[in-house]
């Protein structure tokens, strides 16, 4: 069972001993329980009874704080006696950082509050339905009762007849194109209403930007969110990637395809880096919010097709392939290579010695997530680049310029 302290009880503890401590133990009894919570002090009367020796030294006194406390002895000078010019042993501080020992609560965890009730998409639907019938019931009640204005008959041309043609001395049977003429103009009133309120609901191209960049940081629209401010609260969130290989032949970045689908995504994600091409490797180094990296790997990862000319080329081989068997049905620009230089001069192959190297390591270039983390501070500034570097120098140059060597020498080690 629990014992709850009453509000107040240790304040009024407080006070009964700094009075027993000024005017003696017997000066106190006298004081009402309201007069102790107001803080009256007793009045000492010149004719009463003063307190005896003996019972002064039966009131508890109070320590006086040390001079020095004994946290702090262990920094101080021995000699030390108070803080007042005091030297402390610059020994006695150090680098390290002394962590209190974790102790478990007397209590025990507060059960978990109560889970809402999950539904399942048919008792949704229902819910759904019955709150909508119950709002039309409050409708027909208040146009029942006169309170609300009963909405007009919808016609059309399609129920003309049966909305206004009940009676035999109807306009719709007398003079049907009045009533047809009154029809349509109903219609493109309605129509132009329509179209009012989609135009007043529709977002300004501004409002569109700021939605769009608000539901990306995860913010409300309005709050004027901004990605450094983002950032540079929450820390700043990298993806270290690495497209193919140096010793590959050909670079996979120098596809304009791949090259404008890295750059485009990078900016409209908000993204700030760089994508450093090296030989045949690819390196890119992004940063921006969890949302906006969550995307980009998706996108680095598993929509990018790295070996587009891969499939091409067999494309090639099956089309030669069934020329030769007597069905000239290959395009007119496919031809077939000449010989062995000219199909790796296709491939982008320029070095014969490795050849047989490099066709091989064109035809299975991945893409692969080297390091994810978060750094306290951005490196690159502006907008995602793209830059192609002659050798290892060069890249070293460009990455010591952001302070982000470390990500070259892990893609060259790894």
């Amino acid at each position: 069972r629990f014992s709850f302290v009453e509000p107040g009880a240790f304040q009024e503890a407080g006070e009964r001993r700094r009075m027993q401590k000024r005017f003696g133990r017997h000066a106190t009894y006298g004081l009402t329980q309201r007069e102790r919570r107001a803080g009256d002090r007793p009045r000492v009367q010149p004719h009463a009874v003063q307190p005896s020796n003996a019972d002064a030294d039966d009131t508890e006194t109070l320590e006086p704080p040390p001079a020095i406390e004994w946290w702090d002895r262990l920094i101080l000078v021995e000699n030390a006696v108070d803080y007042t010019n005091t030297a402390h042993r610059p020994e006695a501080i150090t680098q390290y950082i002394e962590h209190p020992v974790e102790i478990d609560p007397p209590l025990e965890a507060p059960p978990p509050p109560p889970q809402p009730l999950r539904l399942t998409e048919r008792e949704r639907k229902k819910m759904r339905r019955q709150r909508k019938e119950a709002k039309e019931k409050e409708r027909r009640q208040l146009v029942a009762e006169g309170l609300l204005e009963p909405p007009k008959p919808k016609v059309k041309l399609s129920n003309l007849m049966k909305v206004l043609g009940g009676d035999h001395d109807s306009s719709a049977v007398y003079d049907p194109t009045r009533v047809e003429r009154e029809i349509q103009m109903q219609r493109e009133e309605r129509m132009r209403a329509q179209e009012d309120r989609n135009l007043a609901n529709m977002l300004t191209p501004d409002e569109r930007r700021e939605k769009t960049l608000a539901k990306l940081l995860g913010t409300k629209r309005g709050d004027g969110g901004d990605v450094a401010a983002v950032l540079a609260e929450k820390g700043v969130p990298v993806s270290v990637y690495r497209v193919g290989r140096v010793s590959h032949a050909r670079n996979p970045l120098s596809n304009g395809r791949l090259r404008y689908k890295v750059t485009v995504n990078a900016h409209e994600n908000h993204m700030t880096g760089i994508a450093l091409l090296h030989g045949g490797m690819a390196l890119v180094i992004v940063e921006g919010v969890p949302k906006s990296q969550k995307r980009y790997q998706k996108l680095m990862l598993n929509r990018i097709d790295w070996n587009p000319d891969v499939d091409e080329i067999g494309d090639d081989d099956d089309a030669d392939g069934a020329g030769a068997g007597g069905s000239n049905n290959a395009a007119p620009d496919m031809k077939e290579p000449k010989n062995q230089e000219d199909y790796l001069d296709r491939m982008g192959v320029t070095n014969l010695v490795h050849a047989n190297e490099a066709v091989v390591a064109h035809q299975v270039v991945k893409c692969e997530l080297l390091w994810s983390g978060v750094e306290a501070h951005p490196a690159f500034k502006g907008k995602f680049r793209v830059e192609a570097t002659r050798d290892e120098v060069d890249a070293r140059r460009v990455l010591e310029a952001a302070g982000v060597v470390r990500y070259l020498d892990l893609a060259l080690g790894s």
